[in-house]
């Protein structure tokens, strides 16, 4: 088993990811790695991508996998960008120009933040919006 950390950039943890509106039957997680984790996994022959000059990588899983906090306690919803995490994975073989696969086999959840759009919206401050400008 190999483990590498970073900040999340993309998560589909609880539902499949979703690829031109179809389910591709696997979870997903993309990470955005610091200089270390992405020498280790080029050094283990895993291709990069770099999203806004910084390098990411994706690992997916068709199966169950352990999706936890740092106590071990059994976590669940999608993770926020730049929640930082610790991801546990097994590689795979090399694939031609695509390179070696990264298999998820586990998440635990360092810091968390929640996905945007999740606020509670009954979490307002009345006191400070005009009742003319409550909708309902």
């Amino acid at each position: 088993m190999e483990y590498v950390s970073g900040e999340v950039a993309f998560s589909h943890l609880t539902e499949f990811e979703k690829f031109q509106g179809e389910s591709t039957g696997k979870y997903s997680l993309t990470i955005t790695l610091d200089d270390e984790a992405a020498s280790k996994l080029e050094g283990q022959g895993v291709k990069l991508k770099v999203h806004d000059g910084k390098k990411q990588r994706a690992f997916k899983t068709k199966y169950e996998f352990q999706y936890v906090d740092t106590e071990k306690q059994p976590q669940e919803g999608e993770l926020g960008r730049g929640s930082k995490v610790k991801v546990a994975y097994k590689l795979g073989q090399p694939y031609g120009e695509y390179g070696v696969t990264t298999f998820l086999q586990g998440v635990q959840v360092v810091e968390r933040v929640k996905p945007e759009g999740s606020a509670d919206v009954f979490s307002v401050d009345e006191s400070v919006v005009p009742d003319d400008k409550i909708p309902f």
